[in-house]
């Protein structure tokens, strides 16, 4: 099983982004909370994407190695970031056009 697959199967097919993209379509902007590290640009670059497509961001510079155990995440699986949409979590460069 490759990440894309694991990460599927820990996330369920389709409905990560489902929940923001119904929150977006009653005028409600959705907070996406990032934890990750304080120097790495490409969690900055995925943080202006998010906010590009119309999501609210909190950056929280506190590394995600605590996260990743807390959610009983592969640490093999593991990004540079973890994120928080509701109550479900992202790891990884998800696209925000990835939202039904």
């Amino acid at each position: 099983m490759n990440r894309r697959q694991a990460l599927g199967s820990l996330l369920g097919a389709g409905g990560l982004l489902a929940i923001p993209a119904v929150l977006q379509a009653q005028g409600q902007s959705v907070l996406v909370e990032v934890l990750k590290s304080p120097t790495c640009g490409c969690c900055k670059d995925w943080i202006t994407h998010l906010e590009a497509s119309g999501f609210r961001v909190k950056g929280n510079d506190v590394g995600n190695t605590a996260a990743r155990a807390w959610l009983k995440a592969p640490m093999k699986l593991g990004s540079c970031h973890t994120a928080w949409v509701g109550r479900y979590a992202i790891e990884g460069h998800v696209p925000a056009m990835a939202a039904p």
